[in-house]
């Protein structure tokens, strides 16, 4: 928690909404991040759902049916490379369609350009590009020649 704390801190775009939010709850004019990057903006749009807990920036997020409530930790562009991997291929993720990898980021993370970064990174991944839809290896070719046991020995 300390380092994604330290994270965001020292994330440019992030760090401007941390710093808003300490000054006042109230949501800040426009003119105040106009000038600011996409990313800024973005998130001053999202000001309603944003909430600073243990020192974290924090974002709701609702199913599309609204059974569900996250809250989802605004991950830094430091951490992003580091996380789709994981979460796409890891333990758990098994490389996952495009779907099925969006919903695992939203229960947990989000970030401005998110949907568009899975998308790269789909694209990049070398394991689900080798084998991609359609195209799965014959079984002839996954199979081993056959080698002469020995016998005779232990």
């Amino acid at each position: 928690m300390e380092g994604l704390q330290t994270a965001q801190e020292n994330d440019p775009e992030i760090s401007c909404i941390l710093e808003l939010m300490k000054q006042s709850p109230e949501k800040p004019p426009w003119h105040s991040v106009a000038l600011h990057s996409h990313d800024v903006r973005v998130l001053w749009g999202k000001w309603h759902r944003l909430r600073i807990w243990n020192g974290i920036l924090q974002r709701r997020f609702k199913s599309p049916g609204g059974s569900s409530e996250v809250w989802q930790v605004i991950l830094p562009a430091k951490l992003r490379k580091e996380f789709m991997p994981v979460i796409h291929g890891g333990m758990t993720g098994g490389h996952l369609a495009c779907r099925r990898t969006a919903a695992s980021i939203q229960s947990r993370e989000h970030w401005p350009t998110w949907s568009s970064g899975l998308d790269t990174f789909l694209k990049e991944c070398e394991h689900c590009a080798r084998y991609h839809r359609g195209t799965v290896p014959r079984k002839a070719a996954l199979r081993a020649a056959l080698c002469t046991p020995r016998v005779g020995e232990p």
